[in-house]
């Protein structure tokens, strides 16, 4: 599937797209002294911090666009948006208001 893009005009390849984040966002949210605690690594994340000790893994989660067949993963069925659209699968324009927000995010 591709779209034109509403701030570069260019055409994006959405199967060729993938994001993710370097870390969960407890972990920047950590001491130093946490930090030595913790650990950081490519596919899972230890946060021990004052609430106790935290276990993170990283996931690929594939989320349908509605009228088109695709097999993924389910979530636990929550409210939370994420969970919504890969519940009921995402409409095209909103999923392509998303990536085009994380193709031209401000760098951190």
């Amino acid at each position: 599937m591709t779209f034109v893009c509403t701030t570069c005009g260019k055409q994006h390849e959405l199967d060729d797209l993938s994001f993710g984040a370097h870390a969960p966002l407890q972990w920047d949210a950590l001491t130093e002294a946490e930090r030595k605690r913790s650990l950081l690594g490519n596919e899972q994340c230890e946060v021990d911090d004052s609430e106790g000790r935290h276990f993170y893994v990283c996931a690929c989660l594939e989320i349908p666009v509605r009228e088109a067949k695709r097999a993924f993963v389910e979530l636990e069925p929550t409210d939370h948006p994420l969970a919504v659209d890969q519940r009921l699968g995402i409409e095209e324009d909103r999923l392509q208001a998303i990536v085009t927000k994380l193709l031209h995010a401000a760098p951190a």
